[in-house]
């Protein structure tokens, strides 16, 4: 298959990487403010892009971590690691790294 078609439809070197992302908070407050330095400090501070919402003390993610040349593992460590940081975060489950477009997605 021609590199542009590749392209087009994300196969081979052009596949984008994620995975879901929960995070349980042990408050219901200043999550305005948590959620703006998760965007800020987690997800674009490391080239990542996010989709997903919740409440005040749930929040269900699935985060995009980019190519396999980006090194998804390595971004989602860190994003991880900003979780660990936070005195507010009570706990926060990832699942497996997937294949965006076309892996195999669970039905939880």
């Amino acid at each position: 298959m021609r590199k542009r078609l590749r392209k087009k439809k994300h196969l081979c070197e052009f596949k984008e990487f994620g995975c879901e992302l929960i995070i349980e908070r042990n408050t219901k407050s200043d999550y305005k403010e948590f959620m703006y330095a998760f965007i800020d400090d987690a997800i674009e501070a490391n080239d990542c892009y996010c989709g997903g919402g919740g409440k005040e003390d749930h929040w269900e993610f699935i985060v995009e971590l980019g190519h396999k040349d980006d090194n998804p593992e390595q971004r989602l460590k860190q994003v991880c690691n900003w979780l660990d940081s936070r005195e507010d975060v009570k706990e926060y489950k990832t699942g497996e790294l997937i294949d965006l477009w076309y892996g195999e997605f669970s039905d939880d």
